[in-house]
């Protein structure tokens, strides 16, 4: 499986609605994606989601889940997905962030 970077833009930048993206993203995830991780920048302006899946086959259904015509989940770099999962293996758990 690969990793895929989706970064998204808040309504409004406030912590309510980043949470409520979040639980959009997760709730709407297909074809076998998973939510991994997520990072929200300390204004609240963007929130930073990592998808775990084999393509970008869950695009469309997020995309029409959170209303944006410009998704673009892009692969995370192959050196840091082996380096995390490394780590994972190491302390026998994955690892939050």
């Amino acid at each position: 499986m690969a990793l895929y970077l989706v970064e998204l833009t808040p309504a409004q930048p406030s912590k309510d609605e980043a949470t409520a993206l979040i639980e959009t993203v997760n709730s709407s995830l297909s074809h076998g994606a998973e939510l991994i991780e997520t990072q929200v920048s300390a204004d609240h302006k963007i929130v930073f989601v990592i998808v775990e899946a084999e393509s970008t086959a869950f695009g469309p259904d997020l995309t029409a889940a959170i209303g944006s015509s410009d998704l673009r989940p892009r692969r995370s770099p192959p050196g840091r997905r082996r380096a995390r999962r490394h780590q994972e293996a190491q302390e026998g758990r994955r690892l939050p962030g």
